[in-house]
Order: structure tokens, then C-alpha cells, then sequence
């Protein structure tokens, strides 16, 4: 299992003033902590963005690089900013992700293929809702499996995110136990060892204080299942 840290997001305030002020100082302090406070994986959350979008991204990215050889994962929902994240990576990324939104599809998917990255698909209605039960998860997965295929994408670039939902959700422990369920099924399903990504939404306070701990995790899973 790779534990990725989401600590460099601009729902950070120290995150988004830098990007704002194209300052890659505090970016690289951040992904050295993260680094140091064992995280084997960064996610990049920037959010949409909005102006300027390419050049934060790429600043972004390559303040992160500057520091630290960990793969990142590239998360945003903004097409140009994701392509200007893949451009500027010189290292390892993975592109944190899509599902069957129509838009995600047809902007975001077609970049994994470009850039011969790795992928995360999300096990979500084409709303963005999420699926009541194991079931329904895996006839999304075969879906997500196909559009990937349809893309170009090889399996192996692949990764599945089942969609964990908080114990406090109605039906939480049932949404839980359905997560392991989908998990054990899917090489079953798709006819091929899939890797996983399990994010939690743990936080140690949402300002992050020292010492600093990978707090907003992606666990994927280093090897198929």
C-alpha cells in the first residue's frame, strides 16, 4: 500500500496565497514535510483555479519536483491545468481521476493516454452521486473499465476508487463493508489484477500544525490485488 498525502491543497491558505503569488517557496516546505512525515505519494489539489490557471499548475509541479522524487497525483477538475500539470512533470504522476461525468470523460480521460500516465476512476453516477451498495459499484467499475479501454488506456495504467464514505453517512458500516466487498470482487469482474485507492477524510484540524502528519490519505495499492 502507498499512502499519498493531500496536505498540498489550496484549501490551505499558506497553499493558495503562494500559487496566488506564484511562490513556490512554501509549496516546497510543505512537500518536504509531508516527505519527512513518511508520505510515498503527494497529491497536487488545486483546486479549479480559475485565472492563470497553466501557469500555477505548472508552478505547482514543479516547486513540488524541485524537492521531492515522490510520485504525485495531479488533482483538478480543470482540463488545462491538469495538461499543464502532465507537461510540466518530469518525474512520476498519476491523474487524480475521473469517472463517468461526461466532461471528465471527454477532457480528463483522454490525457492519461496522451501522457501514458496512470489514472484514477472513480466509482460514481455519471451525477456525481454516489452508488448505494457493492452492486451498483461494480457495474460502475465495468463501465469506467470500458471507457478507459474505448480511451486507449492500457489496465495497467488503471486504478479504481471505490468511493469510501464517512461511518457517519446514513448506512456508513453498510457503505463500509460494501467498499470491502467491491474490493475483493473487482479482479472477479474486470478479469484482471486491479489496483485500488482508498481515500479517507481523517484530518489532525484543518490547519496543519507541526508536526506534520499525511493527514488527507490516498491508500493505493502498490501491487494488484
Amino acid at each position: 500500500m502507498i499512502l499519498a498525502a493531500d496536505n498540498l491543497q489550496v484549501t490551505n491558505k499558506r497553499i493558495e496565497t503562494a500559487l496566488n503569488e506564484m511562490n513556490p517557496e512554501p509549496i516546497r516546505e510543505m512537500a518536504i514535510r509531508c516527505e519527512k512525515a513518511g508520505a510515498q505519494a503527494l497529491d497536487i489539489n488545486s483546486g479549479p483555479l480559475g485565472r492563470d490557471a497553466e501557469k500555477k499548475m505548472t508552478l505547482f509541479v514543479e516547486a513540488v519536483q524541485d524537492v521531492s522524487d515522490l510520485p504525485i497525483l495531479i488533482d483538478t477538475a480543470n482540463p488545462a491545468a491538469m495538461e499543464a500539470g502532465l507537461r510540466a512533470n518530469k518525474k512520476t504522476a498519476i491523474v487524480n481521476g475521473f469517472s463517468l461525468q461526461p466532461q471528465k470523460l471527454e477532457s480528463i480521460l483522454p490525457l492519461a493516454k496522451k501522457y501514458e500516465t496512470d489514472i484514477i476512476g472513480y466509482l460514481l453516477y455519471p451525477n456525481g452521486h454516489v452508488p448505494p451498495d457493492a452492486t451498483e459499484r461494480l457495474s460502475i467499475a465495468a463501465e469506467i473499465y470500458h471507457e478507459a479501454e474505448k480511451a486507449g488506456i492500457d489496465k495497467k495504467h488503471l486504478i479504481i476508487d471505490p468511493i469510501v464514505v464517512p461511518l457517519t453517512w446514513q448506512r456508513g458500516r453498510f457503505q463500509a463493508m460494501e467498499i470491502l466487498t467491491v474490493i475483493k470482487t473487482l479482479p472477479e469482474v474486470l478479469d484482471y489484477p486491479v489496483r485500488t485507492s482508498e481515500e479517507t477524510t481523517e484530518r489532525n484540524g484543518f490547519f496543519w500544525k507541526e508536526p506534520i502528519y499525511p493527514c488527507l490519505l490516498h491508500a493505493i495499492s502498490a501491487s494488484p490485488c
